[in-house]
Formats: C-alpha cells, sequence, structure tokens
C-alpha cells in the first residue's frame, strides 16, 4: 500500500525506536502489540533491544485518523505512553 492510501486510513504509519541516527524502525512491533489489544505504548529497550547504550531513546509513532496525521513522542524512562486510539485499522 502506497503512503497516500496509508494517509486516507485511520493505520499506523511508521514507529520508530531509538537515538537520532541510531533509530530502529519498530512500525511491526507496535502493530503487533496494537493487534494484540495493547493501546499504550512506552519507549524501552524491550520494544527492540538496546541501539545506542549509554544514551536515553525516544519511541516515536506515527499514524492517521480520520485523514489527520497525528504522532506521539515519548523517551525511555519518563513513564507515560502513547496512547492510540481505538478505532485504527491493522491490516495482516
Amino acid at each position: 500500500m502506497d503512503l497516500i492510501n496509508k494517509i486516507k486510513q485511520n493505520t499506523i504509519i511508521f514507529a520508530g525506536y531509538g537515538y537520532h541516527e541510531k533509530t530502529i524502525n519498530v512500525t511491526e512491533k507496535i502493530k503487533a502489540g496494537y493487534k494484540a489489544g495493547k493501546r499504550e505504548f512506552k519507549a524501552g529497550n524491550d520494544i527492540a533491544g538496546d541501539p545506542l547504550v549509554g544514551r536515553r531513546k525516544s519511541l516515536y509513532i506515527v499514524w492517521t485518523e480520520n485523514g489527520t496525521t497525528k504522532s506521539g513522542n515519548v523517551e525511555e524512562g519518563d513513564g507515560r505512553g502513547i496512547i492510540l486510539p481505538n478505532n485504527l485499522l491493522i491490516a495482516d
């Protein structure tokens, strides 16, 4: 599916975890968690290991909802999570 069609749907477009140039694409892991019923995602090495030891990493997620692109960003250890809406479609 191309980016234009993704933007028209309620779906997760991209998720990354890391620090600047040491960011790992975790889109499929976030989608899998969402499909399993998880709606809040926190930054932590349990997502994809530690891409850069000694640095505080961030998790960011980009999704579309009702035709609007939205995003969330949280840092490792801050206790907050990105809460995704209940109406996202995740293709198999």
